[in-house]
């Protein structure tokens, strides 16, 4: 997930990135930047910024995160908060049915981001040095649904007051910048599950 204002933006969530973190695993990762990555900001902790908890939390920017979902068999969820804490952007994560404070970005790093963020994202991103794209999510396009296609689920948004409501369906819109490879379900409000949709597509597309 992301939010933004204006060219302020904080990012967090799970990525497989060989040229990152020199391997094909799954981790947990955040980034942060106050002017586009034009000078300033870092993934994890690459360069100063992010505060990490004391004492620390299980998991930290860069761990590795186990288990993953099963092609048509359990799936496995895991929950990312940002949360803006007297004046900080805290970051909570659960992996195991216990929300943990990872740490916090200085609201002092931000300007737009300062207050409060006006654009808030899920969804997935994928891109490559070779030109051809790795898989984003399962692999698997978000028209294969359940057991298959990877998914968002319980999206919520933070009000000034510190209430979670999910967005309504009117307020999102969906963009794909590479349709004829990637896609995402229409967006939908659950009665009990908040926001929810499907998302990815295979590797191997040029686009």
């Amino acid at each position: 997930m992301w939010l933004a204002s204006g060219n302020n933006q904080i990012m967090s969530g799970f990525m497989v990135s060989p040229e990152q973190y020199n391997d094909t695993d799954l981790h947990f990762f955040v980034s942060w930047t106050a002017d586009g990555f034009n000078a300033t900001g870092c993934m994890d902790t690459d360069c100063q910024g992010f505060v990490g908890s004391t004492p620390p939390a299980s998991v930290s920017p860069g761990s590795t995160v186990t288990p993953t979902s099963v092609y048509h068999g359990k799936q496995t969820e895991y929950t990312v908060t940002i949360l803006q804490v007297a004046g900080n952007w805290s970051l909570i994560v659960d992996l195991s049915g216990e929300n943990e404070t990872v740490g916090y970005l200085p609201g002092s790093l931000f300007t737009g981001l300062a207050s409060n963020a006006t654009v808030v994202g899920w969804g997935g991103n994928a891109q490559s040095s070779s030109g051809a794209g790795p898989p984003m999510g399962s692999g698997h396009g978000p028209d294969e649904g359940d057991g298959v296609a990877a998914y968002v689920a319980s999206i919520a948004v933070y009000d000034s007051k510190g209430n979670a409501t999910a967005p309504a369906a009117g307020n999102v819109t969906s963009l794909t910048d590479a349709g004829d490879c990637y896609g995402a379900s229409d967006y939908e409000v659950g009665k009990d599950d908040g926001g929810f949709f499907y998302y990815g597509g295979p590797q191997g597309c040029n686009h």
